[in-house]
């Protein structure tokens, strides 16, 4: 998946060396469920323990694209126990990370990265409708998370739904 970092004086003068970095968090660093859920269980925490992965490189625009802005490739998640990595930009093609230096949040805590299983459907119903729409439509299966981690949308060929309820 492709990820933009926004921000502000990234060094377009490293941009051959400069690399995202993704530290795999395990459950004795995070809370993997509940109202916690991503946030490190020692509020004194900053880092991960799981094995650092640079970000793989490929053709077209990732990298440093401007002083505002930088792509990354996100690496497989290892396992599927694997959802969260803690994100960090190095400047010395991954050979240490920035720390404090990299992207951190308003309040000063660490990026995280959260890996998600593509949800799986099992049918809709109904499987018809008429031409003018309007039709309430009930989609089954598993892996749905938008009710505590993104919007979810549903899109009927290239139209997308005005409403959705989850």
């Amino acid at each position: 998946t492709e990820l933009t970092v926004y921000g502000s004086s990234f060094r377009t003068d490293l941009a051959s060396r400069t690399r995202c970095m993704f530290t795999r968090c395990t459950a004795t660093d995070i809370f993997t469920t509940g109202d916690r859920v991503g946030q490190f269980r020692n509020p004194n925490q900053q880092k991960c323990s799981g094995n650092v992965v640079i970000s793989p490189s490929a053709p077209g625009d990732v990298g440093v694209i401007s002083t505002t802005m930088i792509r990354c490739l996100s690496p497989l998640a290892s396992t599927a126990d694997t959802h969260f990595a803690l994100f960090d930009i190095s400047l010395n093609k991954g050979i240490s990370n920035q720390h404090k230096y990299g992207p951190t949040c308003k309040d000063g805590c660490p990026v995280m990265y959260y890996y998600y299983a593509l949800p799986q459907l099992a049918f809709n119903s109904p499987s018809i409708g008429p031409l003018i729409g309007g039709t309430v439509v009930t989609v089954n299966g598993v892996g749905f998370i938008g009710a505590q981690n993104t919007q979810i949308r549903c899109k009927f060929g290239a139209v997308e739904s005005a409403q959705v309820r989850f």
